[in-house]
């Protein structure tokens, strides 16, 4: 009889131990809200929600998920060196509990394959870029399994389009590290994937808490992946739709994805308007999301807007991180420079010179500024500070007014005037005439450092792709990369890259 009880006792003693053990994956209507949550960047009502998750379901692995990822989000908004150790702490946390689950919950590799992706980020904005290697391969090897395992749960598609884009990035000639790795990926197929998974996120009632995650990695990556000359209409109707607009007019990521599509884009009023909360809760946007700032600032400094310098500054003061600041700095000497104060615009790129090892083109470029020692020229500058906001006509005609009182003395002003005549031309739809000025500033500047040669091969490889003269497009991608040149190299390799993969597969 003794035996039989402890028996009994052994039993429920094993239970109890396996109960506390391994957690489970219950991503509840409590979850779902703090994840919306995280995405809008609140993270104090997100530490209420899963405070109380806790308090309910301790060994719930989304908690810790949550937490990881909030952590991830506060690192990339704020950038400061405790976000960073905190999101190094979440992240082990939730590895090794979400290790420990079931193998039947889809969740489980879901969550981890974005740890490992988002992990990977941050690694590469550290230039740890052999750990960031690493880790995009388990990301991309756990994601390839779940979705083996569980090929009908959609949100893997968001990772998996996510992953396959940047590998797609690639083109054929440069990808034999890929292979040794077993990395494959094109970005017709990584298309396909993250816009299933947005479309599901967008119209599945139980799946639209991840809707603005996906909405931002979409339009990160058809800004930057996508063939230029095509316009989005899925984010076209997605970011005019005022339903959308009011639900998340609060929700920081959704205005940051909103603002980012229509500067990149050039439809700066639309801008401006999105950017709007900057202005009205300008506090509070300074301490969550700071860059917001840098955009505001950019839109308005585009209409010649004095009060963009508030905004630069604001960024300046407050964002924790040095990224963007030579840029700032750099907006704000233009701003001085097209209303006449050459003395503050002087004072402005002496500050630059002080930002050593920046990562980012736009702190680049502001660092190629300030040492050269070369003061723009006011009529190029406002010519393309109007093109940036996509006022085409009015660039145009400031254009042209410096040609005409022979404002263009220097090699590199004649090269420039000639190179935004295409550039303008392009936007405006006149490609025939945009093609004959880019063919213009390859043959006279594609032996020196300026990027205008390689800007406009760019463009007319997006022009040739988009009328299907593939040949060409893939002689202009190909010259992109063949060009020495050191300004805006990072993103306009890249986009050549992208377009050799688009046409190769």
């Amino acid at each position: 009889m003794v035996k039989k009880n402890n028996s009994i006792f052994l039993i429920i003693f094993l239970l109890l131990v396996a109960n506390n053990s391994f957690g489970i994956i219950d991503y509840n209507d409590n979850c779902k809200k703090s994840f919306e949550y995280t995405i809008a960047l609140h993270y104090d009502k997100v530490d209420a929600l899963l405070k109380e998750e806790e308090a309910i379901n301790a060994s719930n692995s989304v908690i810790s998920y949550i937490r990881s990822y909030s952590a991830f989000l506060k690192f990339a908004t704020i950038g400061s060196k405790y976000s960073l150790e905190n999101f190094k702490k979440q992240r082990a946390i939730s590895i090794d509990k979400i290790e420990d689950e079931s193998d039947d919950n889809p969740y489980k590799k879901y969550f981890l394959a974005d740890i490992y992706l988002i992990e990977s980020i941050a690694e590469a904005i550290q230039k740890n870029y052999l750990s960031a290697i690493f880790l995009f391969k388990k990301a991309y090897n756990t994601n390839e399994e779940n979705i083996e395992a569980f090929p009908d749960f959609l949100p893997n598609y968001k990772t998996k389009g996510a992953i396959s884009i940047t590998i797609g990035s690639i083109p054929k000639a440069y990808t034999w590290g890929l292979s040794i790795l077993g990395l494959t990926g094109n970005i017709a197929q990584g298309f396909k994937d993250i816009t299933k998974s947005l479309l599901y996120t967008k119209d599945n009632k139980d799946s639209h808490f991840l809707f603005v995650e996906n909405l931002l990695i979409y339009t990160f990556l058809s800004d930057n992946f996508a063939i230029k000359n095509e316009k989005n209409k899925i984010l076209i109707d997605i970011y005019s739709n005022e339903e959308y607009n009011n639900k998340y007019s609060n929700n920081l990521i959704y205005i940051f994805s909103r603002s980012s599509f229509y500067q990149h884009n050039k439809y700066n009023d639309k801008t401006i308007e999105a950017l709007e909360i900057v202005k009205m809760q300008n506090s509070e946007v300074s301490k969550r999301f700071c860059y917001l700032n840098y955009l505001y600032g950019q839109s308005l400094l585009y209409k010649k807007d004095i009060t963009a310098e508030v905004f630069f500054r604001a960024y300046i003061n407050n964002s924790p991180t040095k990224n963007y600041k030579a840029a700032s700095h750099q907006k704000l000497a233009w701003s001085r420079l097209i209303n006449g104060d050459l003395t503050s615009y002087l004072a402005q790129i002496e500050i630059i010179k002080k930002y050593d090892d920046v990562f980012y083109d736009s702190d680049k470029q502001a660092k190629i500024e300030a040492k050269s020692g070369v003061v723009p020229n006011t009529y190029l500058l406002r010519s393309r500070l109007l093109f940036d906001g996509g006022y085409y006509k009015e660039a145009e005609e400031i254009l042209i007014e410096g040609d005409k009182i022979g404002n263009y003395k220097s090699e590199r002003n004649k090269i420039e005037y000639i190179y935004r005549l295409g550039r303008i031309n392009d936007e405006s739809g006149k490609y025939k005439k945009a093609e004959k000025y880019y063919k213009q500033t390859i043959a006279v500047s594609k032996d020196m450092k300026y990027y205008y040669a390689a800007k406009s091969a760019l463009q007319l490889g997006y022009y040739y792709e988009s009328i299907n003269k593939i040949e060409d497009a893939e002689l202009m991608y190909n010259l992109v990369l063949d060009l020495d040149f050191d300004e805006y190299q990072n993103g306009i390799t890249q986009k050549a890259k992208a377009g050799l993969n688009r046409i190769e597969n």
